[in-house]
Order: structure tokens, then sequence, then C-alpha cells
């Protein structure tokens, strides 16, 4: 009995010595090399504030303590971003990224380009699982969708894979609108910058985003948001319909996958392969700054949702969204020309 008893005490020690070797591993590791932060999306749009937002916190967290880099990689409607963190990132946990709600989307659809299997990355954590909205500038002369089915409105766009395009096409071919839509803008920002100079009547933008980006068009009424995308109204748009309120009753579901889809929210990834301890110290990391009282109130400034959706969860979503209905994701796909 004595001798299992040593036996067990020593495999006890030896377990506890392990963990503490791999925590001091996590922590010398961060100590001694910077962290890169990539971000889908350019550097004046709204997933740089977040990511320029949780940054500090973010250090201020995770063992080590490291400088971080915010770096803005937009481009391809977000798979420039996805599928260099899928492939050509260090896989040592030296850099993470934010990706777009479409990360599981565009692999159902099989968008050209996409290099990189969803099931794969390593999730952390993910916030604001927010719709997006469709909206036009005042100067445009629309205030309710009903007129685009009447008349022609073009939204910049940037590029044929992203939310920017996928929304007014699913609109166009479900709903009977008319909106025609202008690819390669470079970001939010610059989408942003041609409503405003009058280039295009509006955007598909993400509502949070928006609200950040954007906050003096909101108050002076100088952008209309004609419809959202999520599967229930935001509690701070209760008159703006859902595209599940306007669709026909038989085109619901295309809709209602399309919300499942984006309720990745705003997803923090980091490369398949990255050491197990890394990825948990990363996650342990980015749930504790969602939970900080001044980040939770510089957030809420900047119009960030701090609430987090954590890794399992996240994981279920994206397996939800790859094995969707076939007959659905087909509809779906034909009618955004992703055939």
């Amino acid at each position: 009995m004595r001798k299992i008893a040593a036996f067990a005490a020593a495999l006890l020690v030896g377990g506890m010595a392990t963990g503490s070797a791999k925590a001091e591993d996590v922590k010398e590791f961060y100590s001694s090399n910077t962290l890169t932060l990539i971000t889908a999306g350019g550097a004046a749009g709204p997933y740089n504030i977040l990511a320029r937002t949780i940054e500090p916190y973010l250090k201020k967290y995770l063992p080590g303590n490291p400088n971080i880099i915010v770096q803005a990689m937009a481009g391809a409607g977000g798979l420039t971003a996805a599928n260099y963190l899928y492939a050509k990132a260090p896989k040592d946990g030296s850099v993470i990224g934010i990706t777009l709600p479409t990360l599981a989307l565009n692999q159902v659809f099989k968008v050209d380009g996409v290099a990189y299997d969803v099931n794969k990355f390593n999730f952390l954590l993910s916030v604001q699982q927010e719709p997006i909205v469709v909206g036009v500038s005042a100067k445009s002369g629309f205030t309710d969708w009903k007129q685009i089915v009447e008349k022609k409105a073009v939204l910049g766009s940037t590029g044929l894979t992203s939310n920017t395009s996928i929304v007014p096409k699913l609109m166009n071919k479900f709903i009977g609108t008319q909106f025609g839509v202008v690819t390669g803008y470079q970001g939010a920002g610059n989408i942003e910058l041609a409503v405003e100079r009058g280039e295009v009547d509006g955007m598909a933008a993400n509502w949070s985003g928006l609200k950040s980006s954007q906050p003096q068009w909101l108050k002076e009424g100088s952008f209309k948001v004609l419809v959202q995308s999520g599967l229930l109204p935001e509690a701070d748009l209760p008159n703006v319909p859902t595209l599940i309120d306007i669709a026909p009753k038989d085109k619901r579901p295309v809709f209602e996958f399309y919300g499942l889809s984006n309720a990745l929210g705003r997803v923090f990834v980091a490369p398949p392969g990255v050491p197990e301890e890394r990825v948990k110290a990363l996650r342990e990391a980015l749930l504790a700054v969602t939970k900080d009282p001044e980040f939770i109130k510089l957030a809420g400034e900047r119009d960030i949702d701090p609430h987090a959706v954590e890794h399992e969860d996240l994981e279920k979503l994206a397996a939800n969204t790859v094995n969707y209905d076939p007959a659905v994701v087909a509809i779906v796909r034909e009618a955004i020309g992703a055939e």
C-alpha cells in the first residue's frame, strides 16, 4: 500500500511539474516574442478599432505581457487574412487574427480563393455577433427598402465574398430589390468615404461597426438603415425590419441560414497547429479582457459589444453552418453567384 501511495504521489508531483513547466513556457514565450494581431479589414475600419481597443488589455492578461502589433490585412472580402492565418502565419502562437463572420459561409459556398478548412482553426473567442444592415445616404432619396424594388440603388462593396456584396445579392434574388454593387473598395472605411462623396448610394455594413465608425451619420440622420439581417431585431433597431420579416414565406429559410452563419461574429482565431497550452492562454486572456470593467466601459464608448462567445460554441456554429441543409445552401450559392 505504501508503495502504491508513493507511486501515486510521484505521479501527482510529476503532473504538477509538467503543468507548471507548460505555464512557464507560455510566459517565457510571450515575454520574449511580439504578438501580431491581424485584422481582416482596412486600417480605418471597425475591425481595426476593435483590435486597438482590445490590444492594451490583451497585453495585460496574456502571460508574459507581450508587445502587440495590430496589422490590417484587407482584401478579397476577408479571404486574404483568413488564408494567411490558416497557411502562412507562424504556428507558434505569435500571430492571431480577427476574421469576418463569413469565415464558415465562404467555405460552404466554395468561394473561389478559399484556402482553409474552417473547422481546423483554433477558435479563441468571438465578440459582436451582429447583424448586417443595409442603408443609404439621405442624399440618395431612398427612405424605404420597397423603393429599391422600383428603382436601382448602388452600394459599395469590399468584394464578392463579403457581406457587403452577399446581402444585396440575396435581396435582389429573393426579395426583388434592384441593388447594384460596386466592388473593390479596400475596407469599410473607404466605402464610407464613397458614400460621403456620392460615389455610391449606400452600403451593407456591420451594425456595431457602423455605429462605431460613423456615429454622426446616425445622430444627424444623414444615413438611413433600411433592413437588418439578424434572426431577431437588434434592441436599438426595433422599427427596422429583418430580412426574414420582408422575405416571402417560402424564401425565409434562406435568410434564416444566412442569419445563423453570421452568428459567428468577429472571430478571434489562431492558426492550426499552435501548441495547446498557448491556445489555452490566449483564450483565457481574451475572455478576461471581455470581463475587465475598464474595457467594458471603453467598449461601450466605442459601440463595441463586449459580450463573448467562447470557443466551444464557435466550433458548433461553424460545424452547423458547414453541415447545413444542402438544398438551402445550393439555392443561396446560386443566388450570390458562388456556383
